[in-house]
Formats: C-alpha cells, sequence, structure tokens
C-alpha cells in the first residue's frame, strides 16, 4: 500500500461501446437501453436504443484527452460503464455496472483492451454483458497501433485453441481458463487519523473488482478497533488489480470525506498472504493546509511533512475449486490478530547553529507519530545581517539546543516504522507586535539512518531541510548542525561532542546554466547565489538570457566542526540558488509612486523644474522602473485577486503567489550538494566540473534548468598552494563581415490602422 502523490500527468483514455447481451428484465418486457460511461468526474451517454430484448447494439467512440492526475491515482482510477433502461416519468433503471482499470488497460502491448465482454452486476448479482473496446496511454507511451490484425491477435489466437478443441472432439468448457477465489481484506486497528488533532465518524471501505463494501461508521473518535472483515469473490483473468481501501470521515448534512486512502496488490496477494501489517500515512497540516486540493492541483510533487495516522491491514486470497461455491460479497466478523512485534526507542538530539533563515529567533521541534519534543529559542546571530528578513545564522548557547529524550514505541519491522520528522520553526520580533511562531523548513528521516548511541555524545552533522509546501519559494529552509543518536536503553546523561571549529576556504566555479525556465514567456536576468555555514556570496546579473554565461569563481571562508577523536570533518551542505531579477514589486511601485509625487509636487512649490531630471529609479539589474500605470493596474487588479482569495478562501497557492517575488527577485531553482573532497599539497589537484538539475516550479521540486559548477575545498592555510582557476576562456580578436546580397518577398501592404 502506498500513500498519494502529487506528480500531476497526462492521460488519454478512449472507449468504443460495441453492443449489449442479455437485456431482458425478470418479465420479460422490452427495454429502452443506453449505456452511460464516467471517470474521472466525465461522463459520456450514448444514444437511447428503443425496444430491445435480447440484444442490442451501439458503436459508439469517445476520447477523453485532458485526464491530468497522479500516477497513484491513475493506478486507482476505473472507467466505468452503466446500462440503464430508460424511462419516461421516473428516474432510470440500472441494468448493471462494470468496470475496467485503466492501469491495467495501460500494461499492455497494445494498450488496448479489443471488443471484451464485461460482466455486468447489480447489487452483487450477475446481470447484462456489455462489449466494449478500451485504450489508455500516458506520456511516453506510444499510441495504440490501428492494425486490426494486431489489436485482434488474442482474439485470433483463442479462435485457433477453440477450432484445434473442436478437431479432437472434446466439446469443451467456456470455464476452462478461469479461476476463483476469494478476497479477504481486513482493517484490523486505526491509530491517529488526521494526526490525532481532532476526532472523526469514521468508516472503512474496500473496491475492488465492481464491488464496494463499507463498514459501520464509528463516532467522535480518531483511534478504534475494526471488528469487519471483508469478502469479495473473484473470477480470472481480471480487468484490474488495484484493492482500493480508504477510511471516510461520515458526515450527516454534507459530503463524506477521505481521511487516508492506498491500495493493495491482487496479484501480489495471491502469491503471497500480507499478515498483520502498519502502513503510515502522511500529508500536511490543516491549518498549514487548508485544502489539499490546492496542493495536488499545481501539477508538481510536495512531499508530506505531517504525520495522519497508520493502519493495521491483513489480507489474504483462498482459492474455490468452482464458481458454485463462490459466495456473495459480505462484510463478515473479523478474527483477532496478532500485531507486529515493537520495541522501545529514546531519541536523543542536540542542536548547535541554524543556518540559512530568515528571522530573529528560531525553535527546532522533534516529532515521531503523535510525540514531540521542542528546544528553547535561539537568537540571531551578530555576525549575521541586521535585517531579519534575510537569511542568517542562529547559535544554541548552553543547554538551548539540548532537547530531553523522546520516548517512542515502534515496530521492529523497518518498513513499519514511523518516520522521524524535523521541524525548523522561525519568527521576527521588534517590530510593532511580534510575529506568530512559522514552520519554514522540514526533515523526514528514517529510522534505521539514525545512528546508534554508543555512550557518547556523537560529532555534530548538518542536516538539510526541504521546503514546505504552502510557503512561497522565496522563503528559504535552512540547515541544522544536529548531533542525533538513538538508543533501546534509557539516557540519563550525554556530554559536550568533543569537536572544535576549524576554518575552511570553499571556491565555487560557476560557468554557466542553461535551459533556465521562467514565469509565463519571459526571458530571466539571472544570477546565482552560493551558501554554506552561515556565508553567501553572488555572481553578476546576466541580463534576458535563459542561458546566461558568468564564468566567476565565488570564494567562502567557513567554519566547520572537526571531530578531535577521529579528526574528521562534517561539512554543511552547499546550496546553490538561481535568481531571476525581476525588479520591483507591485507594493514596491505604488511606495515609489506616492514618493515620486511627493517629491515633484514639493519641488514644483519650490521652484525647481529639474527635480524630474534627478530622479533615479533603477533596480538591481540597471534596467529602467519607469512606472506603467496600465501594467500596474493589471498587476494590482492579480495582486487583489490572490489577496482575497488568499484572506477569505484560504487558498494555499495565491498566498504562494503574493510571496513569490522578494528584494526585487524570484527563484527560479535551487540545489544542495554534499561535497566532502579536501585538497591537500600532496594529493592531486583535480577539479571536475559537472551540470547539475535545478529544481524549481510551484512545488520548488520540479526541473528549473541545469548549471554547471565545480568545488574546491582546502584548509585556510593551503589557499597559498592552489592558486585560484581562470574559467574565462582564452579569447583573440577577430573581425565578422555580414554581407546582405538582396531582399524578396517582402510585404508592402499598409497595415490597417
Amino acid at each position: 500500500m502506498a500513500t498519494i502523490d502529487s506528480t500531476k500527468k497526462k492521460y488519454v483514455c478512449g472507449f468504443t461501446v460495441h453492443d449489449a447481451k442479455e437485456l431482458s428484465q425478470d418479465d420479460g418486457t422490452a427495454v429502452d437501453p443506453l449505456v452511460v460511461v464516467r471517470c474521472l468526474g466525465k461522463e459520456y451517454k450514448t444514444a437511447m436504443k428503443s425496444g430491445k430484448i435480447q440484444h442490442c447494439k451501439f458503436e459508439e467512440s469517445y476520447i477523453w484527452n485532458d485526464l491530468f492526475i497522479t500516477e497513484t491515482e491513475f493506478n486507482m482510477t476505473s472507467i466505468e460503464f452503466e446500462l440503464q433502461a430508460a424511462n419516461i416519468f421516473t428516474r432510470n433503471t440500472v441494468l448493471g455496472t462494470g468496470k475496467v482499470q485503466l492501469a491495467m488497460v495501460r500494461q499492455r502491448p497494445n494498450h488496448t483492451y479489443v471488443r471484451k465482454q464485461i460482466q455486468l452486476t447489480l447489487e452483487h448479482k450477475l446481470t447484462s454483458k456489455l462489449g466494449v473496446t478500451v485504450f489508455c496511454y500516458g506520456e511516453g507511451d506510444k499510441p495504440p497501433a490501428p492494425d486490426e490484425a494486431q489489436e485482434n491477435k488474442e482474439e485470433v489466437e483463442a479462435h485457433l485453441n477453440d477450432l484445434t478443441t473442436a478437431v479432437i472432439g472434446d466439446a469443451g468448457n467456456k470455464n476452462q481458463f478461469n479461476q476463483f477465489y476469494h478476497l479477504f481484506v481486513q482493517v484490523h486497528r486505526a491509530e491517529h487519523l488526521g494526526g490525532g488533532e481532532k476526532t472523526f465518524n469514521p468508516y472503512v471501505s474496500v473496491e475492488f473488482n465492481g464491488h464496494e463494501l463499507r463498514s459501520p461508521a464509528a463516532r467522535d473518535t480518531h483511534t478504534l478497533a475494526f471488528d469487519e472483515q471483508f469478502r469479495i469473490p473473484v473470477t480470472t483473468p481480471l480487468f484490474q488489480d488495484s484493492i482500493v481501501i480508504r477510511v471516510w470521515d461520515s458526515a450527516k448534512w454534507m459530503r463524506d470525506e477521505i481521511i487516508v486512502q492506498g491500495r493493495l496488490s491482487f496479484s501480489l496477494l495471491r502469491m503471497h498472504a500480507l499478515s498483520p501489517k502498519w502502513f503510515n500515512f502522511y500529508g500536511f497540516k490543516s491549518e498549514e493546509v487548508p485544502d489539499v486540493q490546492a496542493i495536488t492541483s499545481a501539477g508538481e510533487i510536495a512531499e508530506e511533512n505531517a504525520y495522519l495516522g497508520r493502519l493495521l491491514i491483513s489480507a489474504r486470497v483462498n482459492k474455490v475449486e468452482s464458481m458454485a461455491a463462490l459466495q456473495l460479497p459480505a462484510v463478515i466478523r473479523g478474527g483477532p490478530c496478532e500485531e507486529p512485534p515493537s520495541k522501545v526507542e529514546n531519541f536523543l538530539i542536540d542542536l548547535f547553529e541554524v543556518s540559512g533563515v530568515a528571522g530573529s529567533e528560531v525553535m527546532v521541534e522533534m516529532s515521531v507519530g503523535t510525540k514531540s519534543k521542542k528546544t528553547k529559542t535561539a537568537l540571531r546571530s551578530k555576525e549575521s545581517d541586521e535585517d531579519p528578513t534575510t537569511p542568517g545564522r542562529f547559535l544554541f548557547q548552553g543547554d538551548k539546543g539540548r532537547m530531553t529524550p523522546l520516548v517512542s514505541v515502534i515496530p521492529t519491522n523497518a518498513s513499519e516504522q514511523l518516520d522521524v520528522i524535523l521541524s525548523l520553526f522561525s519568527r521576527t520580533t521588534g517590530y510593532v507586535t511580534n510575529a506568530e511562531w512559522q514552520r519554514v523548513g522540514f526533515a523526514r528521516l528514517k529510522v534505521v539512518e539514525i545512528r546508534d548511541w554508543d555512550g557518547d555524545t556523537q560529532t555534530p552533522l548538518w542536516c538539510a531541510m526541504s521546503n514546505m509546501a504552502h510557503l512561497p519559494s522565496s522563503v528559504e529552509p535552512g540547515a541544522l548542525l544536529c548531533s542525533l543518536a538513538k538508543s533501546s536503553d534509557t539516557v540519563l546523561q550525554r556530554g559536550v561532542p568533543n569537536c572544535k571549529p576549524v576554518k575552511f576556504n570553499l571556491r565555487c566555479y560557476l560557468s554557466m546554466a542553461r535551459n533556465l525556465q521562467c514565469e509565463g514567456s519571459q526571458v530571466p536576468s539571472a544570477f546565482c547565489e552560493v551558501s554554506c555555514a552561515g556565508q553567501r556570496q553572488r555572481t553578476k546579473v546576466v541580463p534576458q538570457t535563459s542561458s546566461p554565461s558568468w564564468a566567476d569563481m565565488l570564494e567562502l571562508d567557513i567554519s566547520l566542526q572537526c571531530s578531535l577523536q577521529n579528526m574528521r570533518c562534517y561539512p554543511e551542505p552547499i546550496q546553490l540558488t538561481v535568481y531571476d531579477v525581476v525588479g520591483k514589486s507591485l507594493l514596491d511601485k505604488v511606495a515609489d509612486a506616492a514618493d515620486t509625487a511627493k517629491q515633484l509636487a514639493a519641488g514644483a512649490m519650490a521652484g525647481d523644474i529639474s527635480i524630474k531630471d534627478k530622479l533615479e529609479f533603477n533596480d538591481e539589474a540597471g534596467l529602467s522602473s519607469d512606472i506603467d500605470v496600465a501594467k500596474m493596474g493589471e498587476e494590482y487588479a492579480a495582486y487583489m485577486k490572490d489577496q482575497a482569495m488568499a484572506n477569505m478562501l484560504g487558498d494555499v497557492m495565491a498566498a504562494k503567489r503574493l510571496g513569490e517575488v522578494k528584494g526585487g527577485r524570484r527563484v527560479i531553482g535551487r540545489q544542495k550538494i554534499h561535497f566532502r573532497r579536501l585538497l591537500h599539497p600532496l594529493g592531486s589537484n583535480k577539479m571536475r566540473q559537472r551540470w547539475l538539475k535545478l529544481r524549481g516550479g510551484v512545488m520548488a521540486t520540479g526541473w528549473a534548468g541545469d548549471i554547471m559548477i565545480g568545488l574546491e575545498m582546502m584548509r585556510v592555510k593551503y589557499v597559498k598552494d592552489f592558486p585560484p582557476r581562470d574559467l574565462k576562456p582564452p579569447g583573440k580578436p577577430c573581425l565578422v563581415s555580414v554581407a546582405v546580397i538582396g531582399l524578396r518577398n517582402l510585404n508592402t501592404e499598409q497595415r490597417s490602422s
């Protein structure tokens, strides 16, 4: 079972409804049939036929070419065919429904099911049969070939087999290739649904092979045990493989909402039964992201940063000898289960420094499931810029960074263990009112990746934080210098890490970038900023090009922690950030316009006619910042729309757009580098440049271009032994001559005004 990601991809789905068989009702009267096809909220209705008893031909086709869903959603999506009998004064009568899973169709060689007979069901009873053709393909797939012979290859082979059987003399059995099973799925227990912050009215639904079963709903709880087991009859071959399990919140006057959902594979369960196993779910906090659909609709990956509960699930498949032995789908009483073995773990963390975060003070929280611990606050270092809106360094003095042990009971199986989530909070003080704490970065760590406690405090390591999905890309997540360990025994005392700061020289050789992605059809004016251990340097701005060439070397003097036990250094991740200089934001332009008007009015009253010539309004890139009233009107309209949607409707994406431009620049992409190669006079002096992919976009996870960079790191005392390299290629003066021979096919017609 897997949780849902948010990578939107485009899929194309088409179908043909050929015919329907066995239409007669219990009284044998004729019906007026039609077929309703549904998929992902889209619906198509065939033409209604009149007076049909046994057989009806439709031969209608349709294509949906605008299906944008995630890969996980696609694996759980089916196309539904519903056969109806039209009525005049009452609602149409449903004769039966059938489903075909799109993932199964896409996995076929030609991405097509050709003229397959779907067995329709109604209230778990077999009714009519519907002949359909379904095709589905996604990005990078070859569209289905129109060659009828290739499409009907399986049907031709089936006819040949039937002919061979007839020649031998065997009457044949239409069910000789069918196999029958009973699928049993049981959700034994649910814990901390929605993160345990509020209560729900939960119930479980299991959907597979056209059947959907639901358990009774509980009341006002987030942790409960289920006694129901779901039994579903299955006949192979199948048109779908995903068993969809959902936990819903039952509402009286509104639609039921999904709390968590996942899927199991029937083919895997048929080979290996699933013993009771914990499945963990992660998502987003409701106070940070009120509408998850706003995040998933962005079409990019958004890493989950909050714990949303876990389910204890078991499943098995039992083979049945004959079709007569199949039982109806039902919710039956489940049997007792033995929970997976667990153990007690103590998580120990000591914070020493936070770097690359804006604000006046910071705080760090560690959480495992619903349990959490926080450190004391650390103030902004005096070595950093005084402006709290710019990234700086924060040092935890004394015991401010020491957190009491967090004790948690976790399963012994690594795949079932909860993740350790480190959250970085920041706020700005010193103004009229103190701002509230805001989570600006997080890191999800696997328990198996955390070092074991060896009796002494571990040497601190740098942990790079990830961006928050609901915050603008201009908010940097930062990095933590911490010592993190786990222990199965209670730790009463911890010493100070035996390490010391050592000075290093970091050289970043930035050659060029290519294919930088910019908002809309604009061409960026880009520069690159490099940060490490609280130090920052930036290149020059190259205006109006998506492939800037900097050919620059940035030099940073940084301080890293060195262990006195093994004399090893653990460098901080090097962060590259490429910005697009877009000039002043709308609010800055409005303020400049007001200041300009005041100065012009004051100058006119004082008789200074030339004051307008003395005013200079240039942005960081050296571009003109003359005020375009019409353009400001358009920007203001968009700004007010986003402001209203962010404040009144809680639109997360509108709030992100409001903060994209900060300080006259917009983030194009970022990349973190873990560089651990030190130069020494006795070693080889080689530097290799490489292309790195920048991560940007709405969620800061999509491809935003490439950058070529080379790195060198050395002790400060060895700087003179390694002179800087020259990135600029040698050039020679040359003369370029262009001759115009003639012109032809000129359009001399004057355009009408």
